[in-house]
């Protein structure tokens, strides 16, 4: 019975994610241990959200969303 339950929740996940967004063939290899540059080569963010991905730490992400500054 979880087994469905979690399948089910898979399935709806997975259609529930544009293709499009999905990096495919762009997943490095399970050896590559810095996957750092993956936001900037995957062509799927714009220049403001690669600044946001780079520039900003968890802590001052959160801060940053409370004040309104990042939505």
């Amino acid at each position: 019975m979880a087994t469905s339950s979690i399948q089910r929740i898979r399935e709806l996940r997975d259609a529930s994610i544009p293709k499009e967004s999905l990096l495919g063939n762009l997943l490095p290899d399970s050896s590559v241990l810095d996957v750092t540059n993956i936001p900037r080569q995957c062509g799927l963010l714009s220049d403001d959200e690669i600044t946001i991905t780079e520039q900003y730490s968890a802590t001052q992400l959160v801060t940053k969303l409370a004040q309104g500054q990042l939505t």
